[in-house]
Parts: C-alpha cells; sequence; structure tokens
C-alpha cells in the first residue's frame, strides 16, 4: 500500500486532504508542521509521496522540503499553498517541489497528482527512469 505524508498545521486542511488521499487507496500519516514531517522521513518510513503545506509554524514548508529533499531526492514533494503563486512560485520551486497546487485545491486535480507521483516514483525505481523519462513515455504511448 502507497503512503501519503500530510503536512499541514491546519487540521481541516489535512483531514480534507487525507480524504482525498484515502479515494486514491493510499493509507496517510500526518504531521501539522515542518519539524514532524522532516522527523518522520529521518525516522524511515515509508513514504511515497509528501503533500507539504508551505506557511506552517514552527518549520515552514520550504525549509522543509529542502530538508526533506536532502534525505531522499526521490520523495515528490507537492505543495499546497494559499501563497501568492505569481510571488512564490519561484522560490516554492527552488526549495525542491515538485508539483504546487493552489489551496482551495480541487479535488480532482490533487487526487490525480497524488496517483501521477506515485506512479511516477513507481515507475522509476522499477525501471531506473526519472519523473520526466516517465511522463515522456507515458505520452508517447498516448500518442501513438
Amino acid at each position: 500500500m502507497n503512503s501519503v505524508l500530510i503536512v499541514d498545521d491546519d487540521k481541516t486542511s489535512r483531514l480534507f486532504a487525507e480524504m482525498i488521499v484515502r479515494k486514491t487507496g493510499a493509507s496517510t500519516i500526518n504531521a501539522d508542521n515542518g519539524l514532524k514531517a522532516v522527523e518522520t522521513v529521518k525516522a524511515g518510513k515509508d513514504i511515497d509521496v509528501i503533500l507539504m503545506d508551505m506557511s506552517m509554524p514552527v518549520m515552514d514548508g520550504f525549509e522543509a522540503t529542502r530538508i526533506i529533499k536532502n534525505i531522499n531526492k526521490e520523495i515528490p514533494i507537492i505543495a499546497l499553498t494559499s501563497l501568492n503563486l505569481e510571488r512564490h512560485m519561484k522560490r516554492i520551486k527552488k526549495a525542491g517541489c515538485d508539483r504546487i497546487l493552489s489551496k482551495p485545491v480541487d479535488e480532482q486535480l490533487l487526487q490525480s497528482a497524488i496517483n501521477e507521483s506515485i506512479e511516477s516514483k513507481n515507475y522509476k525505481k522499477s525501471n531506473g527512469f526519472s519523473c520526466i523519462e516517465y511522463l515522456t513515455n507515458t505520452f508517447k504511448k498516448k500518442v501513438k
């Protein structure tokens, strides 16, 4: 079973994300700040995708993402943020997030992003390809 780490200081946002994750068939692990997320990853928990709020107390999503990517660059991190994307897009990408979704998050869009991230990670594990190569190969198959 796939596992998704949900990192958000807002309990309602975590519950909403958890509901969506469960529809994908994955299990969830919750953290209410970036430091707890880092500790979870350091503990060696098997995590397939991280949903990361960027604005949190204790340790924000920017710092947590940088640290997590230094520990394991293969874990896809999807930023979920209410920050102004126009102003913060470069900063979010520079931190290491693989995708960015704006809050309030569309349920179908989040579900799709989670499924694609898990598929991409699993594909790389078994074939040694990167996410870009996976998406390119998938696109080529659909075009044929």
